[in-house]
């Protein structure tokens, strides 16, 4: 399934943008995407190629963040 090429809001706390794309080699987001991710107005941007699942694009500390919790609490959904 595809994802919408629109805003999404996760429980009023997470903020994203996303998209689909037809092309199969790259994606890319607009220089004001960009600076809204890197600045906390974006807390991630998603995108998926035609018949893929999404990917997600998170600044580094968030993804160092999200690694130290994983290694405190164990991966979720993994036994």
């Amino acid at each position: 399934m595809d994802i919408p090429n629109t805003d999404i809001i996760v429980e009023n706390k997470f903020f994203c943008k996303a998209k689909t794309t037809k092309a199969k080699k790259y994606v890319s987001f607009p220089l004001d995407e960009m600076n809204e991710l890197e600045t906390g107005k974006q807390d991630f941007l998603a995108f998926n190629f035609l018949r893929t699942q999404p990917f997600i694009v998170v600044r580094f500390a968030d993804f160092l963040d999200l690694l130290q919790m994983w290694k405190e609490k164990g991966r979720p959904g993994k036994k």
